[in-house]
């Protein structure tokens, strides 16, 4: 067993790299979509609930760089371990192994990659604390660790709704693990009567914004449905590599010989690893996401901690090395040359990513008669990081980042110019509406830093056709609720369609 010191100084190396690695890393077009989350607060945005927008706002007073949201990501991952440390503690009463136990779960690829900010930052940690307080439960006072596991599992909902897989495995946690039918009862009852002001809030709020977190994510998101054995394995091999190949077969192989006498606290820490993983397997047999099970995985490091390893510092080696390479791949991918890439098809984006502000110099000429726009919610988010003011979406048909549906009124835009900037070619029917949507449009291409960007002016910009024609296809494809859902406000309906109904049912 290594000793206590080295082990902190394995803790503090690590925490350097992500914060190296948080610092240099150029913004992401989701995370400059997020930014814009932060300075158009909401309760409830397009692709998900509120909190990560939340979070980009407090971010945003500690300063503009993105570094500063990244302190969430980088935050959960040490609060993760902390919580792994403590539940290990708790039930072995052995500091070392607690500290061993949270520190793979810390040396982990998983753990050194999570440093860019996201809807699954807040849903991991209050997913994670669910479980803790849960497991905390066993040994300490019970009312409060049920209140606030159901209130960490209520703020999960806000944070993204991938949490619903971690309501059946603490369900099952509560029935198979709880001695007492009264705790049973008492559990399941405080999870309810919580879970339900968090979602009642939850709709109400979404009533009051065209349902449209909802209609997003149930009826309008772009999946597969069929199932592909390829997508199985492709998710199996996710595991395999979140867990780390020799913790997940170590974790099985104890499991098999252990399962009779399972305690409840080790059974309740399997359970939770285990049955969100096994039930994610569902959907991504259709559509496998690396990010999908990361809520889960941490419990994975508490179980192991709880088992009698003698192989903690083999396994931490093998961390070390593995998560050293992924290291070492991403430090020189940030300090290579730009014209390394030129050969990608996201070079375009690349270059607007770390250049966005210098781009807009080149354009400087214009910036007095033209509101400036891209035609995605990623570049869009790009641009308004690095030039501090708003970068409007035009004419995007994306299911997918719709945040400036609401941020971008078009009435104001009538009769005004508008520059739009890709970092792909117009295609013939963007040209063709271009057309209907102004007087006329002139397009120019922008060579900058060996990338070339295509721009569009559009002069007098005509509101009204606009309306009739894009406006009204968002309206059908994507503002319409099922007749189940009641109907409330809409601001799209009411700023563009108020003599029609926001009642329009699909």
């Amino acid at each position: 067993m290594i000793t206590k010191q080295k082990v902190i100084f394995l803790f503090l190396i690590i925490t350097f790299f992500r914060l190296f690695l948080a610092y240099f890393f150029p913004i992401t077009g989701d995370e400059g979509y997020f930014y814009r989350w932060g300075q158009n607060l909401d309760t409830i945005y397009y692709d998900h609930p509120g909190l990560v927008g939340w979070w980009m706002w407090i971010a945003q007073f500690m300063g503009h760089s993105i570094f500063f949201a990244r302190i969430l990501p980088l935050a959960v991952g040490g609060a993760i371990a902390w919580g792994i440390y403590s539940i290990v503690k708790d039930f072995t009463q052995d500091s070392n192994q607690a500290l061993m136990a949270s520190l793979l779960y810390y040396t982990t690829p998983m753990s050194l990659l999570f440093v860019l900010i996201s809807t699954d930052a807040p849903m991991i940690l209050f997913v994670f604390f669910s479980g803790y307080f849960f497991l905390r439960s066993f040994k300490h006072a019970e009312i409060p660790c049920y209140i606030l596991s159901a209130i960490c599992l209520g703020l999960a909902f806000w944070s993204k709704y991938l949490m619903f897989f971690m309501i059946w495995a603490l369900l099952l946690c509560a029935f198979l693990c709880l001695r007492e039918w009264r705790r049973k009862f008492l559990y399941v009852l405080i999870l309810a009567v919580i879970g339900f002001v968090f979602a009642g809030a939850h709709f109400y709020w979404s009533s009051q914004n065209c349902w449209w977190s909802v209609l997003f994510n149930v009826f309008n998101r772009d999946s597969e449905t069929q199932f592909k054995f390829s997508n199985l394995l492709t998710y199996i091999v996710f595991i395999f590599y979140l867990t780390t190949p020799w913790v997940l077969i170590f974790i099985f192989k104890q499991f098999k010989t252990l399962r009779l006498q399972l305690s409840p606290p080790l059974k309740s820490i399997w359970i939770l690893y285990a049955v969100p993983v096994l039930l994610l397997a569902l959907p991504s047999s259709t559509y496998p996401n690396l990010h999908w099970p990361l809520s889960y995985i941490p419990f994975a490091f508490a179980l192991i901690g709880l088992l009698p390893l003698i192989h903690f510092k083999r396994y931490l080696k093998y961390n070390l090395a593995f998560t050293g390479l992924h290291f070492i791949f991403l430090t020189i991918l940030i300090f290579l040359p730009d014209s390394y890439f030129q050969s990608n098809k996201f070079y375009n984006d690349i270059i607007m990513g770390k250049y966005g502000d210098e781009l807009e110099e080149r354009l400087q000429q214009y910036k007095e008669n033209y509101t400036f726009g891209t035609v995605g919610y990623t570049t869009s988010g790009l641009m308004h990081y690095h030039n501090k003011r708003q970068y409007l979406v035009f004419n995007d048909k994306d299911n997918n980042g719709r945040g400036d549906d609401k941020w971008t009124d078009y009435r104001s835009l009538d009769q005004k110019n508008i520059l739009i900037i890709s970092t792909y070619p117009f295609k013939p029917l963007q040209l063709e509406e271009y057309k209907n949507y102004f007087s006329d449009v002139i397009y120019e291409e922008l060579n900058f830093r060996g990338a070339t960007f295509f721009i569009a002016r559009g002069h007098f910009f005509n509101y009204q056709n606009y309306r009739n024609n894009y406006l009204t296809w968002v309206k059908d494809q994507y503002y319409k609720r099922p007749s189940y859902l009641p109907p409330g406000q809409c601001f799209f309906f009411e700023r563009y369609f108020p003599r029609h109904s926001s009642k329009e049912t699909l």
